[in-house]
């Protein structure tokens, strides 16, 4: 009898981008995959076609308007009722606090994990943060099993009594296919500095947008600044279409919006730097691609960031909202282009010891079966 495998995460682009290469592993081990996420525009028919069955849930929505609320706690109830999962995966806070609650409300035999994808609340203490944190000491101690991308928040985890440390792994959740990363020769001119993330002001966009305009005015036509991104009009950081539109219009950058997960890997192995100035981050996917891609890497020195560099050997670790550093390590090598190649070639050594997704993939799967022994 096939294992059945429930996956449910925030939006189908990071289910798509993210998650698809667990799935497909599962699949491969012979187990039956249903995934659960807000269904986005222009990925519909996408996780369907790999034969993983799809529902849409509003969790992109209003999660304290009672109505949204309402469906995603039914849709779960209605799911697990009507089919008995071996593994229930919860990623993001939503579905882990939405799952969580359930679980304190009803019997669930399923083996339950969830992905912590980083404690983007670290140092800080807003009054969402302090709701977050305390649903997830309310839920996550219904879990079986906690997955952290990195060290520091494990130690979070545990000094906030929100786990405990024998329910814990420390893991990427996600890495990168390399297949899809081809080097090759690049032109030396213009330099194309890449920024490619969610475009939130706590990625650091202030910072970087003040560096590079330094940049561009030295370099010129040298360099070609390409930001590419979701304008994430519902978040209450993001930032807005004017602000890139503006930078656009004067010619500092190259703005190409959203791009699809396949063509990401085009766009990074054509570059020479990539920069990620985040406040704080679980495991950059896109620093991971990054490495992937060849690239030099400058990022701020924060946990998640700090596993993809190795600092001067592939990049520079930078002090966090810090535009100064931002510029002054992006001009360095700009200024010596033997050492953008020297970086690029130990970012993808690196790539291929740490974050190859088939690598990962079997061993969230080890995870899966140590905990449904342990049940």
């Amino acid at each position: 009898m096939k294992k059945k495998a429930l996956i449910i995460t925030n939006r189908s682009f990071n289910l798509i981008r993210s998650r698809l290469p667990l799935m497909l592993r599962l699949k491969q081990d012979g187990w039956e995959v249903t995934a659960i996420a807000h269904q986005q525009k222009g990925y519909e028919g996408v996780v369907e076609s790999y034969g993983i069955e799809f529902l849409h849930c509003p969790l992109r929505d209003n999660i304290f308007n009672l109505k949204v609320s309402f469906k995603i706690i039914m849709l779960f109830y209605r799911l697990i009722k009507a089919k008995k999962y071996d593994v229930i995966h919860c990623f993001t806070p939503k579905p882990i606090i939405f799952f969580g609650l359930l679980s304190r409300l009803m019997k669930i035999s399923s083996c339950k994990i969830c992905t912590i994808t980083g404690f983007g609340f670290q140092g800080q203490s807003t009054l969402l943060q302090r709701l977050v944190l305390w649903f997830y000491r309310m839920f996550l101690l219904k879990y079986d099993g906690v997955i952290f991308e990195n060290q520091t928040a494990k130690e979070i985890a545990i000094k906030q009594k929100i786990t405990v440390a024998e329910k814990i792994f420390v893991q990427i959740s996600s890495g990168v296919d390399l297949k899809k990363f081809q080097l090759r020769k690049k032109k030396q001119i213009p330099i194309k500095i890449i920024f490619a993330s969610r475009l939130v002001w706590s990625k650091g966009i202030r910072e970087l947008f003040e560096a590079m305009e330094k940049i561009k005015i030295e370099f010129k036509e040298n360099i070609l600044i390409i930001i590419a991104g979701e304008i994430e009009q519902d978040h209450k950081e993001a930032v807005p279409l004017e602000f890139l539109q503006s930078y656009s219009k004067k010619g500092l950058i190259d703005y190409v919006g959203q791009l699809k997960p396949s063509e990401v890997p085009d766009l990074l192995v054509n570059g020479h730097i990539m920069v990620l100035p985040s406040y704080f981050e679980g495991a950059s996917k896109s620093l991971m691609e990054g490495a992937a891609a060849g690239l030099a890497l400058v990022a701020t020195d924060i946990p998640g960031c700090r596993e993809m560099i190795i600092q001067n050997r592939n990049g520079y670790l930078v002090p966090p909202r810090n535009s100064d550093k931002i510029h002054e390590n992006l001009r360095k090598l700009i200024r010596n282009p033997d050492k953008i190649v020297e970086f690029g070639e130990y970012s993808r050594k690196l790539a291929e010891k740490n974050f190859d997704q088939e690598k990962l993939s079997e061993a969230t799967t080890h995870f899966y079966y140590k905990k449904m022994v342990d049940l």
